[in-house]
């Protein structure tokens, strides 16, 4: 028997654990970007990836900051290395590993190929270079953000245009093993996501307390009919690494680049036998107009294709919610005020959109 739906899981988290999952097909898988054969690898350099069912050919390079060396000073310490993820059944904890959540591996099948990108005790930056530029849109994985880490997506059009950023959505974020794989046994902790936040120059990611998780993910959503011909991820870190022979040990994240999912909702049951939603131009935008962080007013800007009723929630860090607005939602943008009240403390709050034609999320600060 599947376990309970993800709902009834909300009250265990830092943050609401937001997971995308098809409906009525287990065996789904999407195509991810791969890299064969790629060991670890130190300084600049460029690795010819593979996309293969992928709308394009893809070069991935990594630019380092080569005074960052290793505490010993023997050797560059900033890298990037190959880390395939592989679920085995069961999912339970007799079984612990590091990817086992079954309602994401619904959607992304049982293999998740990642990349370390380590920049140890200084800024390094990855770059997803398409070979033509592409309008399918696009899932891009950055898991393990923690212990004070920060990073920065940016995309760029044709001829080096700047992406307006808050045209990217969050398509996910939670925890990819509900069962950990301690080295010693089964841990029952959850790695809480990063906090998110959407502006037009950029995606900001910021890991929300200084504990070493092992690992939470986040899914920012690139939409379909917009051209992109790269992807940059700007990583920042704080811990090095004593020595080569302990290189994994510095300041790292993993990254991975998928298709989109074609069907998939929300908080589903893979066993409900509900409808899906289609992935595609019904499902609704959401994205925060107001400034970020915030101490007071926040403004949402919400796009739809059609009239449709809508529910905003709004939760706080521990999944707890604290308000509910209801909206007829005319087609085009709509604009949605909130105003928290004095008491809610400063942290990261997250929206979700409900709608009949899929649910959408963006998260942010708020200050006092």
């Amino acid at each position: 028997m599947r376990r309970a739906p993800l709902l009834r899981l909300r009250t265990e988290v830092f943050i609401p654990t937001l997971l995308l999952v098809l409906i009525g097909t287990r065996t789904s898988a999407q195509s991810f970007v791969e890299y064969p054969g790629h060991p670890a690898t130190y300084g600049d350099h460029t690795i010819e990836a593979t996309w293969s069912g992928g709308p394009t050919t893809v070069l991935v390079v990594f630019d380092s900051d080569e005074s960052i060396l290793h505490d010993d000073g023997n050797g560059q310490s900033q890298r990037t290395a190959r880390n395939t993820l592989n679920h085995t059944p069961p999912s339970d904890p007799g079984n612990p590993q590091d990817y086992d959540d079954l309602d994401l591996i619904d959607v992304y099948g049982t293999r998740l190929p990642l990349l370390q990108q380590m920049s140890a005790n200084g800024t390094s930056t990855l770059t997803y270079q398409f070979g033509e530029p592409i309008d399918t849109g696009f899932d891009l994985f950055v898991t393990d953000v923690d212990t004070a880490d920060e990073l920065v997506v940016r995309a760029f059009g044709p001829a080096e245009v700047p992406i307006d950023m808050t045209t990217w959505s969050l398509g996910g974020e939670g925890d990819l093993s509900l069962y950990k794989n301690t080295g010693g046994g089964y841990s029952d902790v959850v790695a809480p996501p990063p906090s998110v936040t959407f502006s037009v120059s950029g995606i900001d990611l910021q890991a929300i307390d200084s504990t070493n998780y092992n690992r939470s993910y986040t899914i920012l959503r690139a939409p379909s009919g917009s051209l992109v011909s790269r992807v940059e991820v700007e990583f920042t870190g704080i811990q090095n690494s004593a020595s080569r022979e302990q290189g994994g040990t510095g300041s790292h994240i993993y990254l991975g680049v998928s298709t989109l999912p074609e069907t998939s909702t929300l908080y589903g049951d893979a066993e409900s036998g509900a409808a899906a939603t289609p992935r595609g131009v019904d499902l609704p935008t959401l994205r925060l107009v107001s400034r970020n962080p915030s101490a007071g007013l926040v403004r949402f800007a919400i796009g739809v294709q059609s009239s449709i009723e809508a529910e905003l929630g709004i939760f706080d860090g521990a999944g707890r919610r604290v308000a509910s607005i209801q909206r007829s939602l005319r087609a085009g943008v709509n604009e949605i005020d909130w105003t928290p009240e004095d008491t809610l403390p400063a942290g990261v709050y997250l929206a979700r959109l409900h709608s009949a034609h899929g649910d959408v999320s963006i998260s942010w600060v708020r200050t006092r």
